[in-house]
């Protein structure tokens, strides 16, 4: 657009220093600012925004998009030639997460360690160098924006009487002309508009599952900002619903669940997880940690629950897992991948765990699973059907997890659970059931997921942990003892 200007903001001791009309708005975030009137975003708008400090000249929005990647405009970060290196940034940048007001203690303030700019457009994958697991990433949008429809806009940038304000800001836009690598916006209200300093920050769409981001602001007319003369408040954005094959070449899709069981046959497990499509990847144990995932499965995204277990007998992995209709499927491991699924039950829709493991040690993987009574149940495991099932324990409903798996060492699987306190216990397996459980650790309350399988190959499962911070650890199996925990070098991350 003739006149349009960019929207970095560019900061010398202290104060922004005010940039020609032509300039870029580079390091434009978060609520794109009101210039005369405006609102501080909240929930999930304001976890969405971040804030971004670039040396001492300076300053952008950006968005959240994984614990350790934040997506802003590439022309933040560009030299004086307008280049982008893929690298460690050039100047010391600061990423603020989580803090609607720059004031306040709130979020996190992480350093940036790469940048990973796109060829071109006007945008850049800015990795964190610690993960931020206490804010959650926004998601990116996979539909194209549409002329008319209305978007949320937020940043940090300037308004009309503030060059460096304290808090972010959003306004209502309406799609203009969509292209291929970027669309037009207006404002809605005679006071909104996109500032510098809002370079970077997102444009986004709620929907019925939430907020989605579908593009990051990258030049704008500035209308009505500190220092503009115009009266135009348009701006143009630069389109990510379209960028997920670059997205994902950098930042893997984050896992909703992971699964261990021995996928390659060499008696130590691996680690099976599903991701937010719905795409089945497997990481090898390599002797010390995972290496190099490799996709193995798709259409698990509504699954409810899903298993890794030796189901078919041949000494490797299937997956088992229920649909959001109830339907109990057996996914064969063929060697490389999964075969088409077959489906061997119906009515699991309301049990709260479902898990799998050896009961009868006849080599094939049995289903566990406690129905809406906290009863457990074990359903022999005949082939390509569940014909009969047995109670074998009460009073499950409180668990956070249960496991299916052969902590004895005997062959038959025991279970293993956590409750309502945090506390781990294992319940043996004693022929026709189980006998009285024995503690063997607390404070497993907080952990994203909970896995037991025989990580060490000595044939008795060990647990294994991911924390609330994302980390991922392994128990080894002691007896009634877990007496410590080693890092899994090249755990994934989960959401």
């Amino acid at each position: 657009m003739s006149g349009v200007g960019l929207l970095d903001r560019r900061v010398r001791r202290g104060a922004v220093r005010t940039l020609v009309a032509t300039l870029a708005l580079a390091c434009v975030g978060v609520p794109a600012a009101f210039a005369v009137q405006g609102a501080t975003p909240t929930g999930t708008t304001a976890a969405a925004t971040v804030r971004l400090e670039i040396g001492a000249e300076r300053a952008c929005s950006g968005a959240l998009i994984a614990p350790t990647w934040v997506v802003t405009a590439k022309s933040c970060f560009a030299d004086a030639t307008g280049a982008v290196a893929q690298g460690a940034p050039k100047a010391a940048t600061k990423v603020t997460v989580g803090r609607v007001d720059l004031t306040g203690t709130a979020g996190r303030v992480v350093n940036a360690d790469l940048l990973v700019p796109h060829a071109e457009r006007d945008a850049v994958l800015v990795r964190l160098a610690s993960a931020v697991n206490d804010v959650a990433p926004v998601k990116v949008a996979t539909t194209a924006p549409v002329a008319g429809e209305s978007l949320t806009v937020t940043g940090y940038g300037r308004t009309t009487t503030q060059l460096v304000p304290d808090t972010a800001h959003a306004a209502t836009y309406t799609v203009g002309a969509v292209g291929t690598a970027t669309f037009a916006i207006q404002a809605q209200g005679a006071g909104a508009t996109i500032c510098k300093g809002d370079a970077g920050g997102p444009a986004l769409r709620t929907t019925t599952s939430g907020i989605e981001l579908v593009a990051i602001h990258s030049t704008a007319y500035q209308g009505g900002c500190l220092g503009a003369t115009t009266t135009r408040q348009d701006a143009t954005e630069t389109r990510l619903d379209n960028l997920g094959a670059w997205i994902d070449q950098q930042i893997p899709p984050l896992l909703t669940t992971l699964a261990a069981a021995d996928w390659s046959g060499d008696a130590h497990a691996d680690v099976l997880g599903v991701d937010v499509r719905g795409d089945v990847w497997y990481y090898p144990h390599n002797g010390n940690g995972l290496t190099a995932r490799a996709k193995i499965g798709s259409g698990l995204a509504t699954f409810t629950h899903v298993m890794a277990a030796d189901y078919s007998g041949d000494g490797k992995a299937d997956v088992v897992g229920v649909d959001s209709a109830g339907r109990l499927w057996y996914y064969p491991h063929n060697g490389n991948s999964l075969s088409a699924p077959v489906q061997i039950g119906s009515g699991w829709a309301t049990f709260t765990h479902v898990t799998a493991g050896d009961w009868n040690r006849d080599g094939r993987a049995d289903i566990l699973g406690v129905d809406a009574d906290g009863l457990l149940w074990v359903y022999t495991n005949v082939g390509l059907a569940l014909p009969s099932r047995v109670q074998i324990g009460s009073g499950w409903g409180s668990f956070t997890y249960v496991l299916a798996a052969d902590y004895s060492g005997d062959g038959h699987a025991d279970v293993v659970g956590v409750d309502s306190s945090g506390r781990l216990w294992y319940y043996p397996h004693n022929g026709p059931g189980l006998s009285a459980p024995v503690q063997i650790g607390v404070g497993w309350g907080t952990f994203k997921e909970v896995m037991a399988a025989d990580w060490s190959g000595d044939g008795r499962a060990d647990i294994i942990g991911v924390d609330s911070a994302g980390s991922t650890w392994v128990y080894e199996n002691k007896g009634l003892s877990l007496p410590g925990r080693v890092a899994i070098p090249g755990a994934p991350q989960m959401r």
